[in-house]
């Protein structure tokens, strides 16, 4: 089975063997299709940063007593900086990003200065 990926996220279920595909001309082209493929699958998770998924991890990981704004704000940005964005932005601009990203994001609620998991 061999099962190719696309930009779409869809995936294609094709039923060859691999006996068909090495003995003929068109298994060359088989295997730079789905190179090609799985690389530009990949090149495309590298330049994405879920602010969502991290701001998520950590409350989840802080429990009932949430954690405070000012750690959870060091944490995700510091997460931001070390994946290397193709933005290469300021700590300044990076808090404001944040500040941005944590307000648009409906599961955190923010008390006195602490951060809380909102579960729906």
């Amino acid at each position: 089975m061999i099962y190719i990926c696309s930009m779409v996220h869809c995936v294609i279920k094709l039923s060859l063997s691999q006996d068909v595909i090495a003995s003929t001309a068109l298994g060359f082209l088989w295997y730079m299709l789905i190179t090609y493929c799985i690389f530009i699958r990949v090149c495309y998770f590298l330049g994405k940063f879920s602010w969502q998924k991290a701001i998520k991890t950590l409350l989840k990981n802080a429990g009932e007593d949430g954690i405070s704004l000012k750690r959870l704000r060091k944490k995700v940005t510091s997460e931001y900086l070390a994946e290397g964005s193709k933005n290469e932005l300021s700590m300044d601009e990076c808090t404001a990003l944040f500040t941005r990203k944590l307000t648009g994001y409906r599961k955190a609620k923010v008390v006195n200065e602490r951060v809380f998991y909102v579960k729906k």
